[in-house]
C-alpha cells in the first residue's frame, strides 16, 4: 500500500511540474543570463582583453592568438619595444608574420585609439592575400601593445561574430608591465 501511495505521489508531482510548465506566465519564469566575457590579463606584456564566449586564446611564445567559433578572422595581442604607434605596428607584423617579401596591409586610415587609451587604432587595407584588418596600438613609456585583426575579404562574419570583435577591440586596454620574478612570488 505504501509502494502504491507513494507512486500516485510521484506522478501527481510530475503533473503538476508540468501543469506550471505549461500555464504559468512566462513573466514569471526564471531567466538564464548568457555567459559574460572572460577579461584575459596578461601582466607580464603588460595587456588585458575580453575574450568572448565561444573564442579560445592559445599563446605562442610573444604572441597570443584569440581563436574565433568560425573561419576568417584571425585576431592577435602582443607587445613590442617601440613607442611611436606606426612602428609598433610594423614590429608587430614582424613578430604575428615574420616574412619580409610578404606585403603587408597599407594603412587607409588613423585614428585615436579612444576610450581614454593613448594610442591609436589603424584601419588596415587588403595586403598581398586580400586580407583587410585593424589594429590597435596602445603606448606606454615602456613600449606598446597591439591587438590586431585580420580578416579574409570573402568572410561573411556571423552577427555575433561581429559584435564580439567590437567589444575585443574596444576592451582591450594596456597594464603596468609585472616582471615574471615579481609575478611569482
Amino acid at each position: 500500500m505504501k509502494n502504491a501511495v507513494l507512486l500516485v505521489g510521484t506522478w501527481i508531482g510530475i503533473l503538476l511540474f508540468a501543469y506550471a510548465l505549461v500555464y504559468l506566465p512566462g513573466d514569471r519564469l526564471p531567466l538564464v543570463e548568457p555567459a559574460a566575457d572572460v577579461d584575459v590579463a596578461n601582466e607580464s606584456d603588460g595587456w588585458a582583453v575580453p575574450v568572448p564566449v565561444g573564442w579560445r586564446m592559445r599563446s605562442a611564445e610573444a604572441v597570443h592568438l584569440l581563436i574565433p567559433p568560425v573561419v576568417g578572422v584571425d585576431v592577435w595581442t602582443l607587445a613590442v619595444a617601440a613607442t611611436d604607434p606606426e612602428e609598433a605596428l610594423s614590429q608587430a607584423w614582424e613578430v604575428v608574420l615574420p616574412c619580409s617579401s610578404c606585403e603587408r596591409s597599407p594603412i587607409v586610415e588613423v585614428s585615436a585609439a579612444g576610450g581614454g587609451r593613448e594610442g591609436a587604432t589603424f584601419r588596415l587595407g587588403p595586403d598581398g592575400e586580400g586580407r583587410t584588418g585593424l589594429a590597435v596600438v596602445l603606448v606606454s613609456i615602456d613600449g606598446s601593445r597591439v591587438l590586431l585583426v585580420r580578416r579574409t575579404t570573402d568572410a561573411t562574419l556571423p552577427g555575433r561574430v561581429e559584435d564580439d570583435l567590437l567589444r575585443i577591440v574596444a576592451g582591450f586596454r594596456a597594464l603596468p608591465i609585472v616582471p615574471a620574478e615579481a609575478a611569482e612570488a
